[in-house]
């Protein structure tokens, strides 16, 4: 239970509040999700069945509800978080407790059954019922959804679902480009679990062995924050993180992303190419290191991928770039070449994204830990 007080904390800055079904003076409590939007970087606060989760900066002409990002469920996909609400048990167990749930949606393509599944579980994790809900996550702009359960007494965890079926085949690629593969999307954005009571809200008061433990939890959360800012990057790029537990690292900075210098957008034969890349990598643990990939699509449709091997640079197989990254190097040349008449004309479009260890992007987006960064240019006849 370590986790729930810094969820609390953390969620208090952003709280949201609603009118209840209960009486007049009810109050929502803090939103208990961890990470409810793609704004900071993921670690394990989400579990993912089948289908694909990842956060991007754009789709398409889809920008996010807020903020800078937001989270893509590729396919058919189930996104669960637990909550363990065992704070608010007295007033769960006198009957008188609900949950709201939601989120934002709008359509990236298909044609998508969406709904909200609650279930509910006592102190000893055993199953007591569930709560399930159709929702609309087809809208062609970003719709607020969501629905309002009674909190079964003896309650003390909560499985929270957002489950996304897609009953049909999707024509043609949604994300990249057409060589990848085919998948319908939905976007999500701004998700909430609250919970609240028609008597004044608070969570129960603690034990006086309970009060010490929170205490020592509030300053562990001291010293994470600590070491957060132990952990900014020096100007060699090097990190510093001395949890030593990945299950407790979701709250040290972990920060990524990738972008493109801006370069001419029209080369002629003659003309050098220079295409570089600002690398931004500030891995909190080795657990989360990534690879760097980077992807050229050429004229004809077909990608190369740059490989780790200087005597094949490219390779039509997936392959990452480079591998068990934790620090970057601020500005990376990728590609550096003379237009030259052998060179096929027409556009050309690079790719470059960060990647969970070890996973490849082509075949599912689940390791995705970044924005994907996109430049194109036109190698003409003169």
């Amino acid at each position: 239970m370590k986790r729930l007080p810094t969820a609390l904390m953390a969620a208090a800055m952003t709280s949201m509040f609603a009118t209840s079904t209960f009486a007049d003076e009810a109050e929502w409590s803090p939103n208990l999700l961890l990470k409810p939007n793609a704004e900071a970087k993921l670690d394990d606060e989400w579990g993912v069945w089948k289908g694909g989760f990842s956060r991007l900066s754009y789709y398409g002409s889809i920008f996010p509800h807020q903020g800078n990002f937001f989270f893509r469920l590729a396919g058919t996909v189930k996104l669960t978080q637990d909550i363990n609400v065992s704070d608010y048990a007295s007033i769960i167990d006198n009957g008188n407790a609900e949950v709201k749930v939601g989120s934002w949606f709008i359509l990236g393509v298909g044609t998508p059954e969406c709904s909200f599944i609650i279930q509910y579980y006592d102190e000893n994790a055993t199953y007591l019922t569930e709560d399930s809900e159709s929702i609309g996550c087809d809208a062609a702009k970003w719709t607020e959804q969501q629905t309002i359960k009674t909190v079964p007494p003896g309650t003390r965890t909560i499985t929270a679902e957002i489950r996304v079926i897609q009953p049909t085949a999707c024509a043609g690629s949604s994300y990249w480009d057409e060589s990848m593969p085919a998948y319908c999307d939905v976007l999500l954005d701004d998700a909430y679990f609250h919970i609240n009571s028609s008597s004044t809200f608070a969570p129960d008061e603690a034990s006086s062995d309970d009060e010490d433990e929170t205490s020592n939890d509030e300053d562990g959360q001291g010293d994470e924050t600590s070491n957060d800012d132990d952990s900014t990057p020096s100007e060699s790029g090097e990190t510093v993180d001395d949890s030593g537990d990945s299950d407790e690292t979701s709250t040290t900075v972990t920060t990524t992303s990738l972008q493109f210098t801006e370069i001419k957008p029209l080369y002629n034969i003659g003309d050098i190419v220079m295409i570089d890349l600002v690398e931004n990598l500030q891995v909190a643990t080795r657990f989360h290191r990534v690879d760097l990939w980077v992807a050229i699509e050429l004229p004809d449709g077909n990608l190369l991928f740059m490989t780790e091997n200087p005597f094949e640079p490219f390779s039509l197989k997936p392959q990452s770039f480079k591998s068990s990254l934790d620090t970057n190097q601020p500005t990376h040349r990728v590609l550096e070449f003379e237009v030259v008449p052998s060179l096929l004309r027409g556009n050309y479009t690079f790719y470059a994204v960060y990647v969970k260890e070890g996973q490849n992007p082509m075949t599912s987006f689940l390791g995705v830990r970044s924005n994907i960064a996109i430049t194109r240019i036109v190698l003409g006849n003169d």
